[in-house]
């Protein structure tokens, strides 16, 4: 029987973040002061999306479990005190940056920082990535 799995990102790292994150926002969502939220991504400069699949899956699992109803790209042109009912989203377009996601969870006197990011991987068939590097020989020999 075959199978079919749907996921904004398969990497193991980023599912198991996006899981420590809904565990994070469910424990911090009785916080007192309240918690801000913001998700920070990198990609490529070739990429199209933004926010990105990932940042937006990231968004739906905290929101579900503190409440935030409200979704705002970016700060430009934001007078006034944040508001406590949004997640932020900042999408950053570099280089060849595989993909980097960092979920901030702000409160008065501390902040949570979960970060999750790849390191290698095909950005496009049209833009040739540099040789994998190798381990240095002497880190290749067998110790005694």
């Amino acid at each position: 029987m075959a199978g079919l799995i749907v996921a904004p990102n398969m990497s193991l790292a980023v599912n198991l973040v996006m899981k420590l994150a809904a565990d994070a926002a469910r424990a911090l969502s009785s916080s007192p002061g309240g918690v801000d939220v913001e998700i920070v991504e990198r990609h490529h400069r070739f990429k199209e999306d933004s926010p990105s699949g990932t940042a937006l899956k990231f968004g739906e699992l905290i929101a579900a479990e503190m409440g935030q109803t409200s979704h705002v790209h970016g700060r430009e042109g934001r007078i006034g005190q944040r508001p406590q009912d949004e997640i932020g989203y900042h999408a950053l377009r570099t280089g060849d940056n595989v993909g980097e996601h960092t979920i901030v969870f702000g409160m008065i006197g501390e902040t949570i920082d979960l970060t999750v990011g790849g390191r290698l991987a095909t950005v496009t068939p049209t833009v040739p990535l540099p040789p994998p590097r190798s381990w240095p020989d002497r880190l290749r020999e067998p110790t005694r």
